[in-house]
């Protein structure tokens, strides 16, 4: 059992105050006598109760005490009672405001708890968000200076047969051997269909698939790796059935350009 969170729970306060159940009240006397802290925090809370108690009691300046005290023996039976009361009603009042002011700080902490929590809660949001931009700003600069090499050469794909309002662009780098296909201006492939990409030699004419374009979600563009020692003079985009075909299908090349 953590000590601390059995003090901070509010649980001995009632427990002094009777207000709990019986059974849960058995249940701290056992905890209490097996803890010394917690008899310790028992005894500081009936203290603080009898302070409180005692500081509710009205003064009396002591030129008026003999004659209230002449006054009191005088009094009947019935009135001797309501002034042994007196005492318990100063304990009562002392209680009642120890219990006010204990809720008060109970919610007051609770307040405090929640908006700790909030405040955690808003930091590590902030904090992926941060993540997820500087992620985003280091794949942009990747992009950039991949398009803005002397290496890189951009290449328009136009588009070819009844597909004369596609296009798409290319930006091969001979130096990392790499090609990236911006595919945004290519209608969405069909259920069951995929776009292939194909390097071609002229002369004789000579197809090698280059792979599947398949871009990332949000993001039309797609790399690809070249072959070594592959000769590339023209690149050509089909729409081939799931899984890509062993030769180009030319009745649904969509664009085409020359290296």
């Amino acid at each position: 059992m953590n000590i601390k969170e059995y003090i901070e729970s509010g649980i001995l306060e009632l427990y002094v105050y009777g207000a709990l159940e019986e059974s849960e009240s058995k249940e701290v006397k056992k905890k209490i006598d097996l803890h010394p802290e917690l008899q310790a925090e028992v005894e500081a809370i009936e203290l603080a109760l009898h302070r409180l108690a005692s500081g509710t009691a009205s003064y009396l300046p002591a030129t008026n005490y003999a004659k209230i005290k002449a006054q009191l023996f005088k009094s009947n039976q019935s009135k001797s009672k309501i002034v042994r009361l007196l005492p318990v009603i100063g304990y009562a009042a002392g209680l009642s405001l120890f219990i006010t002011l204990s809720g008060i700080f109970y919610v007051e902490n609770q307040s405090v708890k929640q908006e700790l929590e909030q405040i955690v809660n808003t930091k590590e949001r902030i904090e992926l968000e941060n993540e997820r931009l500087v992620s985003l700003e280091q794949e942009y600069q990747s992009k950039i200076e991949f398009l803005t090499d002397k290496n890189t050469k951009a290449i328009f794909l136009s588009g070819q047969g009844n597909y004369q309002e596609s296009f798409a662009q290319a930006f091969f780098n001979t130096k990392e051997n790499k090609v990236v296909i911006d595919l945004k201006n290519l209608p969405e492939a069909p259920n069951g269909m995929v776009y292939q990409l194909w390097s071609l030699k002229l002369n004789p004419l000579t197809p090698t698939s280059l792979g599947l374009l398949k871009p990332a979600t949000k993001n039309s563009f797609v790399a690809i790796n070249l072959k070594p020692n592959l000769t590339t003079e023209a690149l050509g985009i089909t729409l081939e059935p799931a899984g890509g075909s062993a030769t180009p299908t030319l009745e649904r090349l969509y664009t085409l350009g020359k290296v």
